[in-house]
This record gives structure tokens, C-alpha cells and sequence, in this order.
């Protein structure tokens, strides 16, 4: 079978999946990390690389206690399972804006980050606070206060190294769940050769069973890249 290197996921509709099942948006989210747990666990020596979305720019404008929801969901998660991660091989590495994320969640992150940094089995992105748009205009703030001598090196991949996936093959495969049919502004450089996979299963929902009927469903595809 021809296995995607990189596998990037949208996981949506936790929200919906409390209130289908009147539970609280606690255990939505919980539940929603067991699913990244069984994945991951799954890609081990199969996928490379794996990038989640976790949360967006745009989530800030949700309700505060919705945010602090998620901020204490990612704490516990990252404390409680790093040592399971490192076990596993994992390198886990975080993207996206810093600037209103907890100094308690980002002492975590330079934790899993310090401590997993020479793992290789797989590669863990974790977007958060996380938006396309603003990566890729926070690179073009990086390559103007350090231009090149020669303006012509601007090229796709000098754009590209300066993003903050610059040590990751593009997605080769792109999964929402949720039944939304829409990218949300995540990885719009990266993925624009990636195929993409939508599903009406809500992420607590989404099993590995359905992860490897995407991977499945990718293999059968003929990626002519524009050619």
C-alpha cells in the first residue's frame, strides 16, 4: 500500500458530540484525546508525520470558559502522557502563536518539546493558537527583517523554510471530521497538493478503524501533482 508520509487532521465536532450525548464539553474533549492516542499510536513506524489541530486563532473568540476547557484538557494531557509519547518514540512539536497561550501550557510545551526532541518514530505536530494566514504572514515579517542579498532566492521553498513546518514533507493526506467541508485556515501553504478526506464522524467518534479507511482510500488515489 502507498502510505501518506504526513497525515494532517481537523478534528472537529466535539461540541456536537456533547450535546448528542449530553455530556459536558470536558469529556467531549477527553475523549477526543483518546482518539489521538489510539492514532498516533497506530502510525508508529507506518506514518512519519502527523499534525493535529488543535486550536485555532479564531477559537479565542469562543467563550471563555470553553477556552479555559481546552487550555486544561491540553495541560493534562501533555503532563499525563508525555512519558507514554516518549515511550513510543514521539517527537512532539508545537505551532502556532504563543502571545495568548497560559505560561503554564507553554512551560508544558517546552517540556514535551525538550524532552521528546531526539525521538524518531513519528512527529507530532500540535497547532495551537494556530492560523495559516498568520504563519505565513509572520514568514514574510521574518524574510523582510533578514532579507536575502538576492530578492530572486524568494522563492517557494525560501518561503517555505521560513513557515513553521519547515522540517515537514507537506501533507500528503488532509482529514476533517464533523461533516464540515472546509479547511478553517489550517495549513493553506502546505497543503495545496494534499488529499483531502472528510467524514460525517465526530472526532470522540473517529476511530482507528476510519483513519485507516482514509489512509486506504488515499493509497487508491493517482496524484498527478498539476501534471
Amino acid at each position: 500500500m502507498n502510505l501518506p508520509k504526513h497525515v494532517a487532521m481537523i478534528m472537529d465536532g466535539n461540541r456536537r458530540w456533547a450535546k448528542q450525548n449530553s455530556k459536558c464539553l470536558f469529556e467531549a474533549y477527553s475523549q477526543g484525546c483518546i482518539r489521538i492516542i489510539d492514532i498516533v499510536q497506530s502510525c508508529i513506524d507506518r506514518i512519519p508525520f502527523i499534525t493535529i489541530y488543535v486550536f485555532s486563532t479564531e477559537n479565542w473568540n469562543r467563550k471563555e470558559d470553553e477556552i479555559t476547557t481546552i487550555h486544561t484538557i491540553a495541560e493534562i494531557f501533555f503532563i499525563k502522557k508525555l512519558d507514554f509519547f516518549c515511550g513510543l518514540g514521539v517527537k512532539i512539536n508545537f505551532i502556532g502563536e504563543r502571545s495568548l497561550t497560559s505560561r503554564k501550557l507553554c512551560n508544558i510545551m517546552d517540556i514535551c518539546k525538550e524532552k521528546t526532541a531526539h525521538n524518531n518514530s513519528l512527529q507530532l505536530n500540535v497547532a495551537f493558537s494556530y492560523g495559516s494566514r498568520r504563519e505565513i504572514a509572520s514568514a514574510v515579517q521574518r524574510i523582510v527583517s533578514n532579507p536575502p542579498k538576492d530578492l530572486s532566492n524568494v522563492n517557494e521553498s525560501y518561503i517555505a523554510n521560513n513557515l513553521y513546518t519547515k522540517n515537514c514533507p507537506d501533507p500528503d493526506l488532509l482529514i476533517r471530521t464533523g461533516g464540515v467541508y472546509r479547511i478553517s485556515n489550517f495549513l493553506l501553504w502546505q497543503i495545496a497538493y494534499s488529499e483531502l478526506f472528510f467524514t460525517n464522524v465526530l472526532w470522540p467518534d473517529f476511530k482507528v478503524s476510519l483513519f485507516d479507511e482514509a489512509v486506504q482510500e488515499y493509497s487508491r488515489r493517482k496524484r498527478n501533482m498539476g501534471v
